[in-house]
């Protein structure tokens, strides 16, 4: 004869404990969705602001070979004499620097010039198909500040002799481009990297 077994069913309590419990799990796992979001937008940045800065750096470094002035310092025509000896104004509120839809872009690069002096723009692009359609979506964009500094003396051996003062910018120049992004939040709220190139001047 069999024996008749008992059914125990979940009550309440034990219900609303496994969904307290799956609950948290499931708020613990949406909670790390923002994190990795923003690690991934930071990764992006940081592989793309090294190539960013080179495209400037080269672009500075290939105008100021090909300028013809011959004195750095008097500013004249010359990239590297117009240049700022302070970095361009970084208001931490301040947004917008380059208008993207009415700056001017630099032939054959993805720069694009603002009307103040040291500030630039970068916007790179990918072009992708909706079913038939393309269209363009923004990978990276940032704002560039560029600068210029005297090449301190302790750069400067001939011979086994350092130059007793900073190299006058008649003769080079160290050139600095901080890359911030993304352009469109506050400057106080970007990622931000500084790289340094020092040019000597080739027309001397």
């Amino acid at each position: 004869m069999r024996k008749a077994r008992k059914i125990f069913y979940f009550n309440i309590v034990e219900v609303a404990l496994a969904l307290a419990i799956v609950g948290i799990g499931v708020a613990g796992i949406m909670a790390l969705f923002p994190v990795a979001l923003n690690a991934s937008r930071d990764a992006i940045g940081d592989n793309n602001a090294p190539d960013v800065a080179e495209q400037m750096l080269t672009y500075i470094q290939a105008r100021a070979n090909a300028d013809t002035d011959m004195d750095w310092a008097s500013g004249g025509n010359n990239v590297i004499g117009a240049l700022s000896t302070l970095k361009p104004w970084d208001t931490a509120s301040k947004t917008g620097e380059v208008n993207f839809e009415t700056a001017s872009q630099i032939a054959g690069t993805n720069i694009y010039t603002s009307s103040d002096k040291g500030v630039f723009g970068i916007l790179q692009k990918t072009t992708t198909t909706d079913g038939t359609t393309k269209k363009e979506v923004v990978d990276f964009s940032a704002i560039i500040r560029i600068w210029k500094q005297q090449i301190p003396s302790s750069s400067l051996n001939v011979e086994g002799t350092l130059y007793a003062s900073a190299l006058d910018y008649k003769y080079g120049a160290d050139v600095f481009v901080e890359v911030s992004w993304p352009s469109e939040k506050p400057y106080g709220q970007r990622e931000k990297r500084v790289y340094m190139l020092e040019l000597f001047n080739p027309n001397l």
